[in-house]
């Protein structure tokens, strides 16, 4: 005998109800993956370490879009925000959080940068824009940039460029290659 899966599993081995409740156990409730699978034991289904995890860690695309739409939307409204981030080493590399938020939303996103350039690509929600303008200009010089940098930037005004990929070329272009 042979039959059809149901169209809510999506292609997957277990429906979302099951995985609803792992997710909210395990990080809501901080019920750890090995009492997961105890209390799955004990319930009948056998699920294996690598299912539990599988479960919690994959296919969370959706979640990633809703939770950079978060940030998009709680800066579009604040008036303010407030920054923290905090630093640890795990598995012998050094990692990092950025908290982004106010009174009425927080944001955050683990890196392994703690940059000014980590920061503001993250404050860009995903979406980088890089803006050569007057005031861009004037930070810079303030700031010592090189004479000449300064003079080859001012040369070929920009107003926006959209990706990272298109700022490299356009600096290439003006001969700056180095940090």
């Amino acid at each position: 005998m042979s039959g059809e899966l149901p169209p809510t599993l999506h292609g997957r081995h277990f429906g979302p109800r099951l995985r609803a409740y792992l997710l909210y156990q395990h990080h809501h409730c901080h019920v750890t993956q090995p009492l997961l699978r105890e209390q799955r034991l004990e319930w009948g289904i056998d699920l294996s370490v690598g299912q539990i995890d599988a479960l919690l860690s994959a296919n969370n695309e959706a979640f990633f879009a809703e939770k950079d739409q978060l940030l998009a939307a709680g800066l579009e409204v604040s008036a303010f925000i407030t920054v923290d981030d905090s630093g640890a080493r795990h598995q012998g590399r050094n990692g990092y959080v950025t908290q982004i938020g106010n009174d009425f939303f927080a944001w955050f996103s683990s890196t392994e940068s703690k940059s000014r350039i980590n920061f503001l690509q993250l404050l860009q929600a995903g979406e980088p824009v890089y803006c050569l303008n007057d005031e861009a200009l004037t930070y810079w010089r303030d700031q010592g940039l090189p004479r000449a940098l300064c003079q080859a930037l001012a040369a070929h005004p920009i107003v926006e460029i959209a990706t990272t990929a298109a700022w490299e070329a356009h600096l290439k272009t003006l001969g700056i290659t180095k940090a």
